[in-house]
C-alpha cells in the first residue's frame, strides 16, 4: 500500500466513538471521530465495511448489545464515519466480532453471558440477526462464575469456528456447513449448519482472552488473561504443545490482552496490561515458540497491539488515553508518534481499496 492509502481505525469504549487516522509520509493523521459509542472491537467487513462491537448493556434505549456496520466517507465533503446500520438487542457485552467473508456470517462474542451472536451481513452494510449460540460452565478463577465468551476466529474455508471462552477454560470448536449455503440460508436453518465439536481443554484458571492461527491453520495461539501465559495448540488433535509464562514481574497486577502476528509471520506480539509493555515472541521449529521479550513502555494498559509493518506497531494505551506508533526495542518500547484517543481499545488496519 502507498502514502494515503492505509486507514488506521481506533474503536473506544467512549462516547467519542471511533477514530479514524490515515498514513501520509509524514505519518499518521487523524482524519475524522465518530459512528457508534462503546466501539470496543473492530473487524473488517466486505466492500471497505467495518464491524463494531458495541460493548454495552443496552444500545439506543433497546436493552442489550450490538453490532453495527461502518463506512469512512470521504467523498464530496469532509470526512464522516457512515452508520449503514446496527443490529440491537443481542447479549449485553459484545466484546469482539469476526467476519467470514464466504458466507457473510459476522461472528459476535458476549463477554458477561458467555455466548456468540450469529448474523449475517448484507448488501448494503445490512445486518441480520440470525440466532444465538449459548455457552455453558464455569472455572475456579473468581472471574470464571460462568462462561465468558471473548473472541471468534474463523478459519480460511469457512470449516471451523473456534471461539476462547475465558470463563470455562476452553476453546470451543463449531464445525460449519458450506459457506455458500450459509449464505443463502434462511434464518431458521442457520442452526443446523453450525455444530458443536469437542472444545479444546486448557488448564484451570487459564482464562484464555484471545487467539491466531497460524498461516496454514496447524497451530493456534493463545493468550490467556488470567494465568498470563501464551499456549501453543496442535489444531489436528488440540493438543496443548507448550506454555510460556508472560508475567515480567512478581509484583502487582498483570493481564494479557491481544495476540497478533507481525507481517513477517515469524514471531508474535502480545499486549501485557498492568505491568505495562509488549511481549515479543519468535516462532521457533514445527510451530514451537522462542524466549519470550518483554519491552516495557511508559503508555498504561495496552489493550490492543497491531502490527502495521515488518518492525512496526500501533498500540492502544487505554488508561493513557493515547494511540502510538512505534517499535519494539531490545528491552523498551520505542515510540515514534502520538495521539490523544480517550479509552481506545482496538485497532484495525485497512486499505482504501479494500
Amino acid at each position: 500500500m502507498e502514502y494515503g492509502e492505509k486507514r488506521l481505525w481506533v474503536g473506544t469504549n467512549g462516547s467519542t466513538g471511533i477514530h479514524v487516522l490515515r498514513q501520509e509520509e509524514r505519518g499518521w493523521r487523524e482524519l475524522v471521530h465518530g459512528g457508534p459509542a462503546a466501539a470496543s472491537y473492530l473487524a473488517g467487513g466486505a466492500d471497505g465495511c467495518v464491524l463494531a462491537a458495541v460493548e454495552t448493556n443496552a444500545y439506543e434505549g433497546t436493552p442489550g448489545g450490538a453490532v453495527a456496520s461502518c463506512f469512512l466517507q470521504e467523498d464530496g465533503g469532509p470526512p464522516e464515519i457512515r452508520i449503514c446500520d446496527a443490529a440491537k438487542g443481542l447479549a449485553e457485552g459484545i466484546c469482539h466480532v469476526a467476519y467470514a467473508p464466504k458466507s457473510g456470517l459476522v461472528f459476535a462474542s458476549s463477554y458477561p453471558q458467555g455466548s456468540i451472536e450469529v448474523l449475517r451481513l448484507e448488501e448494503g452494510g445490512r445486518l441480520r440477526a440470525l440466532t444465538s449460540l449459548q455457552r455453558s460452565g464455569s472455572g475456579p478463577h473468581p472471574e470464571q462464575t460462568g462462561p465468558h465468551a471473548h473472541c471468534c476466529a474463523v478459519t480460511g474455508e469457512e470449516r471451523l469456528l473456534y471461539v476462547c471462552d475465558l470463563g470455562t477454560d476452553e476453546i470451543a470448536r463449531y464445525g460449519l456447513a458450506d459457506p455458500f449455503w450459509l449464505r443463502t440460508a434462511p434464518s431458521a436453518q442457520i442452526r443446523e449448519g453450525i455444530c458443536p465439536l469437542e472444545p479444546i481443554r486448557l488448564p484451570t484458571g487459564a482464562g484464555p482472552r484471545h487467539m491466531v492461527l497460524s498461516k496454514d491453520e496447524s497451530w493456534l495461539y493463545v493468550a490467556c488473561e488470567l494465568s498470563n501465559q501464551v499456549m501453543a495448540i496442535r489444531a489436528v488433535d488440540g493438543a496443548v504443545t507448550q506454555i510460556l509464562d508472560c508475567r515480567p514481574g512478581e509484583e502487582g497486577f498483570c493481564a494479557l490482552s491481544s495476540i497478533r502476528f507481525p507481517a513477517d509471520g515469524r514471531s508474535l506480539v502480545v499486549g501485557c496490561r498492568g505491568m505495562d509493555g509488549i511481549w515479543r515472541i519468535p516462532l521457533a521449529e514445527e510451530g514451537g515458540l522462542g524466549r519470550p521479550v518483554f519491552c516495557a513502555s511508559d503508555g498504561s494498559f495496552p489493550w490492543d497491539v497491531l502490527p502495521l509493518d515488518e518492525d512496526i506497531c500501533a498500540v492502544a494505551f487505554t488508561h493513557s488515553g493515547r494511540v502510538e506508533v512505534g517499535r519494539c526495542g531490545e528491552e523498551r518500547w520505542e515510540r515514534e508518534q502520538a495521539w490523544a484517543v480517550p479509552d481506545s481499545t482496538c485497532l484495525l488496519l485497512q486499505s482504501e481499496r479494500q
